[in-house]
């Protein structure tokens, strides 16, 4: 969340503020089921990790390519 923030500020890219807000999202989520208050029980199966760690992952890399895309096309 740091370094899509970071790279926010630095460009302005709505984007980066988006992938920002999904990281800062499921920091809170998971901040939630550590301290079982979105959880009853058994937390130690997580099936939800299955969709959400590849969207992250996703989102993730989607911007880091869009950045280095943007960058190179900047300088030369």
């Amino acid at each position: 969340a740091v370094l899509f923030g970071w790279l926010y500020i630095k460009s302005g890219s709505w984007a980066y503020l988006g992938v920002t807000l999904l990281w800062l999202i499921y920091t809170v989520y998971e901040f939630g089921m550590y301290l079982r208050i979105l959880c009853s029980g058994e937390c130690n199966i997580r099936v939800d990790l299955l969709l959400i760690y590849p969207v992250l992952l996703f989102v993730s890399l989607l911007a880091l390519i869009v950045f280095s895309f943007v960058k190179r096309k900047d300088r030369g």
